[in-house]
């Protein structure tokens, strides 16, 4: 039985922390940084710098005059002692200009990781360890890719719903309005989040139809009828395989869970695999 408050959405109940953290690269932010500690530093050091007199025998500059010259003020009096003519500055005193920062392009996988980072909540508390129990578990095992998407709303919460065009169904029937294609229901994201991130690779998903799994826990008719057409992955994390470069590349390359077992294997060949094992169930119907 779900314990989350009937009008969430499936998404929603599964977890209080509706976004995992962003980690792309941000040089300017890195910069940023860098120039208000050197900020703080001369502040301090001017604050606590003597405002009369040294020790005997001693010149001390004024607070400004220190201040002045670390922040790199060319006037004479900002200097700790006499002036120093344009003519007799050393080569060291000229100021560099910050050399410019490259991001590197993110790789295909990496893109597809930062996309997928923002979309799945935590784990779920159902689990899977074999291939078997994935086909059993789904209630559509298909090929597709990512189209587009869409935002929208489960009981007054905010959900996304990707366009998944189908290449091939290997279980199930696909629940949609639009031939060949079906929605998967994630966490809200926004434009901005995932620019540049849409995946473009074919993806082997296991999925939950979510009027079926709302079913299967017991909540009612008018619960199942508001998230109708809509796909969630199974267990959140455990239903995707990405083909890149020819390899599997799992959610969890590190979990001893299923699918991890398959990271690395030619992708190809696990679709093989699981495309005969799904045979025991229906026949596979390319679209």
């Amino acid at each position: 039985m779900l314990s989350a408050e009937p009008s969430a959405s499936v998404i929603q109940r599964a977890t209080q922390d509706l976004r995992p953290p962003n980690r792309a690269f941000k040089p300017w932010l890195t910069g940023a940084a860098t120039a208000g500690a050197a900020f703080v530093i001369v502040a301090v050091l001017a604050l606590s710098w003597p405002s009369s007199s040294g020790p005997p025998g001693t010149s001390v500059a004024s607070t400004d005059a220190v201040a002045s010259t670390a922040l790199g003020d060319p006037s004479p009096d900002a200097t700790l002692g006499a002036s120093v003519p344009p003519s007799q500055a050393s080569p060291e005193s000229t100021v560099q200009s910050t050399p410019s920062v490259t991001v590197r392009p993110l790789s295909d996988l990496e893109r597809s990781d930062e996309f997928w980072a923002r979309l799945l909540p935590g784990e779920s508390p159902e689990e899977v360890y074999s291939i078997e129990e994935a086909i059993d578990g789904a209630d559509l095992v298909a090929l597709g890719r990512f189209a587009g998407f869409e935002d929208g709303e489960v009981g007054g919460y905010a959900v996304t719903r990707f366009t998944i065009l189908i290449d091939e169904v290997m279980k199930g029937e696909p629940q949609s309005q639009v031939p060949d294609t079906i929605k998967l229901q994630t966490l809200p994201v926004t434009q901005s989040e995932i620019e540049g991130l849409l995946p473009n690779e074919q993806t082997l998903f296991f999925l939950w139809y979510v009027p079926d799994y709302l079913e299967r826990h017991g909540q009612p008719e008018e619960e199942q009828q508001a998230e109708l057409y809509d796909y969630i992955v199974l267990n959140w994390s455990q239903g995707v395989m990405r083909d890149i470069d020819g390899r599997v590349a799992t959610l969890e390359p590190t979990n001893p869970r299923f699918p991890a077992m398959f990271e690395g294997e030619s992708f190809d060949e696990v679709v093989d695999s699981v495309r005969e094992l799904s045979q025991t169930n229906q026949s596979p119907s390319p679209l």
